[in-house]
């Protein structure tokens, strides 16, 4: 028994006790990359491996025909192991989010964002090795002879070709000499003409990225085939070691103790089910019967009928088009356990990409949510966001930053120093004012791009502030002068507290001063003007009540306005 002579199974009757859990991300994965070996799975063994070799027959049109599938890596970059799986799974993922049809050069997450895709801590080291990924997957050489199916010329590929053609990394110049923002990727005409042809199998990217390697390899080189055998499918041992590829094992007893513990592990949650029989037409060789499991039956019905729980997202991103938009897609149908017929042929590049866009999420929620996962941070929802839409949001100086990438980084900067504060070693972790640290992020991502902040002169309205100053404080010294020092003195005070910044919270101020008899003069030699009652000092005294020398009343109506105007006008004429 080889990979395309499986033997179906007979399905039990007995329906699945439990649900599913309902799938939050939709990864379109290309099928001929899901079923073939490309990735070293055990690290220690990778040695083991110059190429990765997978060859067997298969009956096609009444013929028996043998394909070969032959993974060549470049020698200087060394064979692609489970990280570069990985990173291939979080590209596609990525790109499963893009309008169709894709085209080159395809875009790539910025490293910190592939590590919270990948769920792993970024760093210095992690944007090395994503690096050196990527030009591995480009130096990776593909043999097909006659294994790889191209969907849009409906026939089996007898060539050599790469996954990636060219990469140019960040900060390098293209081919038409523009200097790249981000890493870009040049696919293959292979490897994107089935991607836009939708040649793709339709995973559960979060389930799949929580697996350990080998678990995750067997889940998605699996699902391809339940697609089309919802009886189940079998494999000779041998065949199911070279597709994943993990080294065959010469005794059963070795062979189940290697591949149980994570056979086990998947049935238990619903995965898929599995038996070990001999096999009556190899002596030396089992045969292992697989049958799709709860969840994986739950996760087909739901890609099926259009009724894909919840929003298709990035983790703690914000939220993208749902899947129940999508046409009904057609059953794969894996007739020769090869993915000629496993398309979602009703779904058009088009049809697959064009469901409307859902709501972007609130980036002061974002914020809120980053600053609330320390204790030593005290988050006042209200204030807080209040302060981020008038103070980030609506900062022209901040209008070329992408804000929700910024919050993700810099939340990724507070996790990796609050652990430096825990383990008691050298951080930059804040003592509690997280506005500021977000803010001093902001400068510096400006820095790094060569940005120079922009003067926000606007934000405090400094000539209504002096108006209202002379309006109801018209017994306090007049501002003659209101030089550049002044100014700065009276923005950092607006600038202070969120509260501060509308024209009423500044009327009832001073109508503070205007009711003190202290600050006005009326007990003893002393009137404070504009410049004293700025001072932060005298301002939190004034505030607390410390020159209040009876109830205090404020002056809110118009009327009171008109009033205290006119009595200033008439001071002005008779008691000069």
């Amino acid at each position: 028994m080889d990979d395309t002579d499986a033997k179906p199974i007979k399905r039990s009757d007995k329906q699945p006790g439990n649900d599913a859990a309902s799938a939050k991300c939709l990864l379109r994965s290309e099928v001929n990359l899901l079923i073939f070996p490309c990735f070293v799975l055990q690290g220690k063994h990778s040695g083991h491996y110059r190429t990765i070799e997978f060859s067997t027959k298969t009956e096609r049109d009444g013929k028996l025909c043998e394909i070969k599938w032959v993974a060549t890596p470049n020698v200087q970059y060394g064979i692609p192991t489970d990280f570069d799986r990985r990173v291939l799974r979080a590209l596609e993922f990525f790109w499963s989010q893009l309008p169709r049809p894709l085209s080159m050069p395809l875009p790539t997450p910025r490293p910190r964002h592939m590590a919270r895709l990948m769920r792993l801590t970024y760093s210095g080291r992690f944007t090395q090795r994503l690096l050196d990924s990527y030009e591995r997957l480009a130096g990776l050489t593909l043999l097909s002879e006659a294994a790889v199916y191209l969907k849009s010329k409906k026939k089996w590929l007898t060539d050599v070709f790469h996954i990636f053609d060219r990469v140019t990394l960040a900060g390098k110049k293209t081919l038409d000499g523009i200097i790249a923002e981000t890493t870009l990727i040049y696919p293959s005409e292979v490897y994107l003409d089935n991607l836009n042809a939708m040649y793709v199998c339709p995973l559960d990217y979060d389930f799949l990225m929580s697996l350990n390697p080998l678990q995750s390899r067997i889940t998605e080189l699996l699902t391809v085939k339940f697609y089309g055998r919802r009886n189940g499918v079998s494999y000779r041992y041998s065949t199911f070691c070279g597709l994943l590829p993990i080294q065959p094992q010469k005794h059963f007893s070795k062979a189940v103790e290697k591949l149980k513990p994570h056979l086990d592990n998947l049935s238990r949650q619903e995965v898929l089910q599995y038996e070990w029989t001999l096999d009556p037409e190899e002596r030396n060789n089992w045969l292992i019967h697989f049958k799709p499991g709860n969840r994986t039956l739950k996760w087909i019905e739901l890609v099926e009928t259009k009724k894909l729980a919840g929003s298709i997202v990035f983790p703690n991103q914000r939220p993208l088009p749902t899947f129940a938009d999508y046409p009904n897609p057609a059953h794969l149908n894996l007739a020769s356990d090869l993915p000629e017929a496993s398309d979602l042929s009703s779904l058009s590049s088009d049809q697959a990409t064009d469901s409307p866009d859902s709501s972007q999420e609130d980036l002061a929620a974002l914020f809120l949510k980053a600053a609330s996962q320390f204790p030593e941070f005290r988050v006042n929802p209200d204030k807080d966001r209040a302060w981020f839409r008038s103070r980030i949001e609506s900062n022209p100086a901040y209008h070329d930053l992408d804000l929700e990438e910024e919050i993700l980084n810099w939340a990724d900067w507070l996790e990796s120093q609050h652990r430096l504060k825990e383990a008691r070693k050298s951080n930059k972790f804040p003592k509690s004012n997280f506005r500021g640290s977000f803010n001093n992020w902001l400068k510096k991502s400006l820095a790094r791009k060569g940005v120079k902040p922009a003067k926000w002169e606007s934000e405090c309205p400094q000539e209504e502030i002096l108006n209202l100053y002379h309006q109801i404080c018209h017994m306090c010294p007049p501002v003659k002068v209101w030089d550049k020092p002044r100014q700065e003195l009276l923005r950092a005070r607006w600038n202070e507290d969120n509260e501060r910044q509308n024209l009423d919270w500044w009327r009832d101020y001073f109508s503070i001063i205007a009711d003190s008899d202290f600050l006005t003069g009326r007990v003893r030699n002393f009137v404070a003007d504009l410049e004293w009652i700025l001072d932060p000092n005298h301002m939190a005294k004034i505030l607390n009540g410390r020159y209040s020398t009876r109830e205090q009343t404020t002056m809110t109506t118009p009327d009171a306005w008109h009033m205290a105007r006119v009595i200033h006008e008439w001071g002005r004429k008779h008691i000069a």
